[in-house]
Order: structure tokens, then sequence, then C-alpha cells
């Protein structure tokens, strides 16, 4: 699959997208990005935007979800697994060009302290 920056020729542009891994050990993942305001061509985007999440290993993603309305998405994975993503925006139907890649690895579970500590 090649992974554009910007929009092709049916795409909008999908701006800032960032990865944000969730509290340690929750395995799972966050990415999220800024909703595109533009079209292509620069004119005002009208409908509602949902979006396409394509996750897997690096430069191997396939489509995953669909139909996602919020700018962020949660993914479940293994504590200590890594998970590459891309997404397109969906307005009237036509489906933008991917944003750049981003993976991420999840964070390990935080062992509870010990207990029972004693001096003698």
């Amino acid at each position: 699959m090649a992974l554009k920056a910007t929009a092709a020729v049916l795409g909008f542009l999908v701006a800032v997208f960032t990865l944000v891994p969730a509290a340690a050990g929750t395995g799972s993942l966050t990415w999220s990005w800024v909703a595109p305001t533009a079209n292509q061509d620069a004119s005002q985007i009208t409908g509602a935007i949902t979006y396409n999440f394509y996750s897997g290993p690096t430069g191997a993603e396939t489509l995953t979800k669909t139909g996602i309305t919020t700018p962020y998405y949660t993914a479940a994975v293994a504590p200590g697994a890594s998970l590459c993503a891309t997404i397109t925006a969906v307005v009237n139907g036509i489906e933008s060009s991917h944003t750049p890649e981003v993976c991420g690895t999840s964070g390990f579970p935080t062992p509870n302290a010990p207990t029972g500590l004693n001096v003698k």
C-alpha cells in the first residue's frame, strides 16, 4: 500500500496524525488526528466526515475499522506489542489518501509494590 502524506486525486488532507500510548499496561494504543476542513481543491468540506482505520505490521496495514466518527481511535493490543496504522477520511462516499504510517508499542503492566517489609 502506498502511503501518502497529502491527498491524491480524490482526497482530503488529514493533518496532524499522532500516536498517544494509553496508560501503561492497558494493552491499547490510541491514535488521534485533526479533522480535515477542506477538500483537495481547497473547497469547504460539506457532509459528515467518517474515518477508516488501517492497521497491521509496518507497511502492510489492512482495513480494520470503518465509520469512525471521532478524531481518535483506540486499538487493543497485547502489552509490549507493536502496531502500525494509517487512516483515511471519508466524505460523501469518497475516501481520501492515507495518512503517513504511525507505529507504536503498548506498555507493560506496572507491578504492585512488594508488601510485608520488616526490619528486625
